[in-house]
């Protein structure tokens, strides 16, 4: 019995030793694509980019015009830092540069002289002004070619982000699920471009399926969740951006590394506060307050109604985005748990990828939901937002909009 353990225990080890190793890039340099560490979005961007492992020193060289790759012309240069995540056969590289102009395009590339240099890509740092901003948001999104496809959507529309709300690859924050991964990140940077071939930044909050419960360090909770994506959290899992001198975005966790309560409840109600001026208030996080697929009494939703709603209602969020159900929906305006006009409206459920599971649309709380494929575009500046809710072929789902009283 013992013989026959250790020879499965050997098997399995050497499967995923061999899955590992064909996880290497396959080039020396892969993978480069956009985030935020720190929080105001106008002024600096992060590089991530993959490497292997054979020596790796992370560079960025910049410029606010074209030089075609050749790295002796670019009048710029910072260096940044490269990890690797747990047996991982890759350098994870990121690169943040900072005191950057606003709503200026940058052009770069990223390497060093013995891995070698990339092509050279560009970006725009968003304006930090009254200036209109336009995002892509949706979570529930895995591997499939309708993800790819619902990518190729959404950088048609040209966004200047993507706000992601979790359930991203479905790797479960597992080693051994890593091609997940690599599949997603394979679509993404191949897709998301605007029509002018730059590079659109993404911001992301975290899901149940970034996440082994059993793991028992936070960031061996979500090793791809903290290793892929340089977003300054440090092993926290809430934060928040400025977009503009108009609109801020909270990004929550739903109570899979931090609950709703305790800390990052008095995170939220200091930080909602200290902003309540910024006019357009915006939320992304995974599980509904407000579900259209599962029970509206399920605990998730009745902890995070019961220590975070009282703030939204507090300080006027406007729209929250919400995930997980695999549902399109629109609530009513909601506040003090009742319809109100001043209240705020609750879009989602998650659906850029995954398929569509059965909508609830007779429950009081929404306006209206299906079963269908989505993403939602969001217009915002000084003036006021709109927001549409788009399935595949471009098709408009629902669209509204607000204006602002300046």
């Amino acid at each position: 019995m013992k013989e026959i353990l250790y020879l499965i225990l050997i098997t399995s080890s050497l499967s995923t030793f061999a899955q590992l190793k064909d996880w290497e890039p396959q080039n020396k340099l892969s993978f480069v694509y956009l985030t935020w560490a720190k929080e105001n979005t106008s002024n600096h961007i992060t590089i991530n980019y993959h490497s292997t492992l054979d020596y790796y020193n992370s560079q960025v060289f910049y410029s606010t015009e074209s030089k075609g790759g050749d790295i002796t012309k670019y009048e710029n240069k910072t260096n940044g830092g490269a990890h690797r995540i747990d047996s991982l056969r890759r350098a994870i590289h990121s690169v943040t540069i900072d005191n950057l102009k606003p709503n200026i395009v940058y052009y770069f590339v990223v390497g060093d002289f013995k891995t070698g240099y990339s092509q050279e890509y560009k970006f725009k740092t968003l304006p930090d002004d009254e200036s209109q901003i336009r995002f892509i948001t949706g979570g529930d999104m895995g591997s499939r070619a309708l993800v790819g496809d619902m990518m190729i959507l959404a950088a048609e529309r040209d966004p200047d982000f993507v706000a992601i709300g979790g359930d991203i690859a479905y790797a479960d924050g597992k080693i051994e699920k890593f091609d997940r991964w690599h599949e997603w990140l394979s679509m993404y940077t191949e897709t998301m471009k605007t029509s002018d071939g730059r590079l659109i930044p993404m911001a992301l909050a975290l899901g149940n399926h970034e996440v082994n419960f059993a793991a028992v360090k936070v960031s061996s909770k979500a090793p791809f969740f903290f290793g892929l994506f340089e977003q300054g959290l440090r092993d926290t899992t809430y934060f928040k951006k400025y977009f503009g001198s108009h609109s801020i975005m909270y990004f929550l966790d739903s109570g899979f590394i931090k609950p709703a309560w305790g800390s990052q409840k008095k995170w939220l109600k200091k930080n909602m506060n200290n902003n309540k001026d910024i006019i357009n208030q915006f939320a992304i996080y995974h599980i509904p307050l407000y579900p259209s697929h599962r029970s509206y009494d399920g605990l998730p939703s009745k902890w995070a109604r019961s220590n975070w709603l009282k703030y939204f209602d507090r300080y006027k969020l406007d729209l929250a985005f919400e995930n997980h159900d695999h549902t399109f929906k629109v609530t009513h305006p909601l506040k003090n748990g009742r319809i109100d006009p001043e209240g705020t409206i609750y879009l989602g459920d998650g659906c850029w990828g995954k398929s569509p599971r059965r909508a609830h649309p007779n429950r009081w709380y929404l306006e209206t939901a299906s079963e269908s494929v989505h993403v939602w575009e969001v217009t915002a500046s000084k003036q006021g937002f709109s927001y549409e809710a788009i399935t595949e072929g471009h098709q408009s789902l629902y669209s509204r909009s607000k204006v602002n009283e300046l």
